[in-house]
């Protein structure tokens, strides 16, 4: 199959015809047109794919951002849960110390051990600690929850620091 070619220097456009009646026009601009007898067709070429991958840029950012904040989130949900429960682990324990010594520097270390155990980060605040003549211990644990933005901005840093208090006692 022959082609004859020619170009339309003041429009910028090459056309190209084949024996079989179909011509293909491609302008400066990079749009080609392929005319047959069955109509017009389209097709745009030199297209470098700038548009899909500007979007795709887009889609990774905005979920790598949305992964963070929920890491975060998560993050602190989950060592707001466990500072409470070890805290009240903590309180049984101090209770039960208590109970066999009735020394309150004894419980308090108690209750510091139990919670070092569970979680080496676990802060027991002393200001806190208190036993009732019942033998109930309440006290206040903190912990730091690891998180990769929230504990770097001053502003939101406090979230990431989880104070619970808790409390409980010796059974039997």
């Amino acid at each position: 199959m022959g082609l004859s070619t020619f170009r339309v220097s003041d429009a910028g456009v090459r056309s190209a015809v084949s024996d079989a009646g179909v011509r293909s026009v491609v302008s400066d601009a990079g749009v080609r047109s392929v005319v047959s007898d069955a109509g017009v067709r389209s097709v745009v070429s030199d297209d470098s794919g700038g548009i899909l991958l500007g979007w795709l840029t887009r889609i990774v950012v905005i979920f790598s951002v949305v992964a963070v904040v929920m890491f975060d989130g998560i993050s602190i949900g989950t060592t707001a849960m466990t500072v409470a429960d070890q805290g009240s682990t903590a309180a049984q324990q101090a209770s039960e110390a208590w109970a066999t010594s009735k020394n309150v520097q004894t419980a308090y270390n108690a209750a510091v051990a139990s919670a070092a155990d569970q979680n080496a980060s676990d802060v027991i605040a002393t200001k806190d600690f208190k036993i009732d003549e019942d033998g109930t211990v309440h006290l206040t644990v903190s912990r730091t929850a690891t998180t990769l933005i929230v504990y770097r901005f001053g502003a939101i840093k406090k979230w990431a620091n989880i104070q619970r208090q808790a409390s409980g006692r010796a059974v039997g």
